[in-house]
């Protein structure tokens, strides 16, 4: 058995022509894990690597959080987050966060249940903009969570290559869209990319030396928002994409 990230790595080592020190970082849906591993042509042929093995990170920090972040703050406010109950107060953001974390089967079953569908339409009766909340209402009557949480990942890859993108949701309601950009996804995912930078440099402390290369794997290695910041944090290390979603299976 090996970390993910390593096996990522074993796959990246047989492209080597001389000894590296490196950092593996893979980014898969959930979960995010780093592994140091010293490889090259000295070390391929062994069958006991553990002793190549200087370093591991991880934690439960995943593509799916950079897609719940973007769906609470780029797509919610067309559901009434962020808006104001008649008394003057912001709506409390939990129903509109509960809605997003697909990845909290507690959090996901209180949101469906019949009981909240009576706390929000108690909620309805002080909201200003009443015509928002009620998507919400439909959001939770139609189990829609996924869908919403899908339309802000597909906007996070298109954000990946292009400065702006158009996010349709007449699943939702009829010409239903809301336009996204880069800043607005910089912002949104800003604290799950300090995590996943945190345990890169994690990684290299616990090390104690500095990687020769930074080797990124899975879906979400591919944002440029990631790469910019593991390069200020890091400096100028040489960062090598695998592939993307098949190199710990070869």
């Amino acid at each position: 058995f090996l970390y993910e990230p390593l096996a990522a790595g074993i796959d990246f080592e047989t492209t080597l022509t001389e000894n590296k020190k490196v950092l593996v970082i893979d980014i898969g849906g959930g979960t995010t894990d780093c592994s140091f591993v010293q490889m090259g042509p000295d070390f391929r042929d062994k069958t006991d690597r553990q002793a190549d093995f200087l370093a591991h990170s991880g934690k439960r920090i995943g593509g799916n959080d950079l897609d719940i972040s973007l769906a609470y703050h780029g797509l919610m406010p067309l559901f009434g987050a962020k808006t104001a109950l008649k008394s003057g107060l912001e709506i409390p953001n939990q129903p509109f966060w509960q809605a997003c974390k697909i990845n909290d089967v507690i959090l996901q079953s209180e949101f469906y249940s019949e009981k909240n569908l009576r706390h929000l339409q108690q909620i309805f009766k002080e909201v200003k903009q009443p015509d928002l909340f009620n998507r919400l209402i439909n959001l939770q009557q139609n189990k829609q969570g996924h869908q919403l949480v899908r339309a802000a990942e597909l906007a996070k890859i298109a954000l990946s290559s292009t400065a702006e993108t158009r996010v349709e949701l007449n699943d939702f309601e009829k010409n239903l869209v809301q336009q996204l950009n880069q800043a607005q996804l910089a912002q949104a995912i800003a604290g799950s990319i300090s995590q996943v930078v945190s345990l890169a440099q994690d990684a290299i402390s616990d090390a104690a030396t500095v990687p020769d290369i930074i080797y990124l794997t899975g879906g979400s290695a591919q944002s440029p928002l990631l790469k910019q910041a593991l390069q200020l944090a890091l400096g100028d290390i040489p960062m090598l994409n695998g592939d993307h979603f098949g190199s710990v299976t070869a």
